[in-house]
């Protein structure tokens, strides 16, 4: 592996959105080739920062082990959108070699449309079913450090959401309570098909960052925080305009033949009328 300089390891490390902005200027070919050298510690924020088509042409150049320790490096969500736009059968090649686990997670996701809450969550987000004491629940919150903001989720025994419950109240109350005791049932979940758009103003955002994703039978299937609905919105008009959607052009270049085909029309010479349609018009 190429060493490099402390000062282009601290400017990775440091300013990894500026980095991002320098490889997207690059071939892709020579960006992977910088990338390739860099440990995945250092080169997973970076490729984070870029637009998603630019980290996946770099993604598809890479050897496959050095794109696959990346991108496990990455934050679930950048990785998504990342690989979303990576071609099928190297998409499977890479997907090979991560771990099961994961990888299936993945495939999950990129199940989803881009643009939707699906495509977006976070899967990691544990759910407590509402028989547990709220002093286990606040062990395993202070064990993970979880970072799900100020909330956890509370199931039924079927799986289902039925509320969350805030931290402070977790702290608050009786370490033998019952989450089913303190659960806020107040607070409904996004639907995993939905879109960004259409949930982007609901009024919940303004108390919580964290919010449920559910399935079709009600079943929590993660959470969409806020970062990764700004995320998701910045995103959109960047995958829309990018060099992997050729099928833009498509439709640019079609409008283009049809205002000519109609400017010909327009234009071309009428042919004399016959003595028939003289005598229609006269009529």
């Amino acid at each position: 592996m190429t060493e490099h300089s402390p000062l282009t390891t601290a400017f990775l490390q440091d300013q990894p959105r500026s980095a991002a902005r320098v490889l997207e200027d690059l071939e892709p070919g020579d960006a992977a080739a910088l990338l390739e050298t860099i440990p995945a510690r250092l080169s997973a924020p970076v490729l984070a920062f870029m637009a998603p088509w630019a980290a996946a042409r770099c993604v598809e150049i890479l050897p496959i082990e050095k794109a696959a320790g990346i991108v496990t490096t990455m934050t679930y969500q950048a990785a998504t959108g990342v690989l979303r736009l990576v071609e099928g059968e190297h998409l499977e090649r890479l997907l090979d070699k991560i771990k099961a686990s994961l990888a299936k997670d993945f495939r999950n996701s990129l199940t989803y449309p881009a643009g939707t809450v699906g495509s977006w969550m976070d899967v990691s987000v544990p759910e407590f079913p509402e028989t547990t004491e709220t002093a286990e629940a606040l062990r395993y919150v202070k064990k993970r450090r979880h970072a799900a903001g100020n909330d956890i989720f509370v199931t039924d025994g079927s799986g289902a959401y039925i509320g969350l419950v805030g931290i402070g109240t977790l702290l608050q109350s009786s370490a033998s309570s019952k989450l089913s005791e303190v659960v806020d049932a107040t607070v409904k979940p996004l639907s995993n098909r939905a879109t960004l758009v259409s949930i982007a103003t609901i009024a919940s955002w303004d108390e919580h960052p964290l919010l449920p994703v559910v399935g079709r039978r009600g079943n929590v299937l993660g959470g969409l925080s806020r970062s990764m609905l700004r995320e998701g919105l910045s995103q959109t008009p960047r995958v829309a305009t990018s060099p992997a959607f050729s099928s833009l052009w498509t439709h640019l270049f079609m409008s283009f033949l049809l205002v000519a085909s109609n400017l010909l029309r327009l234009i071309a010479p009428t042919a004399p009328r016959t003595e028939t349609e003289n005598e229609e018009v006269s009529r």
